[in-house]
């Protein structure tokens, strides 16, 4: 997955939340990342990105299953393992 894979797969994310009356603010979608509000729009321009903190943030706030985010054959987007597991399983646990 390349980082702007990843952009496009948390756009979604947010795109999806909203859909499902999960959020109604981006800045309550940027608060649970960890991501000041004006970060998404340049995150849409391309001038910013997501990180794995982020997606950690955001599965654990809203308890989302990060290999949505990660594997697009993914179904489920609520998690029943953790994030840890997860980035462990993607050998990237030292970086959260």
């Amino acid at each position: 997955m390349t980082i702007e894979d990843l952009d496009n797969r948390m756009l979604q994310l947010y795109d999806e939340l909203r859909n499902r009356g999960v959020l109604k603010y981006k800045r309550a979608f940027c608060a649970a990342c960890g991501l000041p509000e004006q970060n998404l729009s340049n995150i849409r321009n391309k001038v910013n990105h997501f990180n794995l903190i982020h997606v950690a943030n955001i599965c654990k706030f809203y308890n989302l299953n990060a290999n949505w985010i990660i594997d697009t054959s993914e179904k489920e987007l609520f998690r029943r393992t953790t994030v840890t597991q997860i980035l462990h399983k993607l050998q990237l646990k030292d970086e959260i």
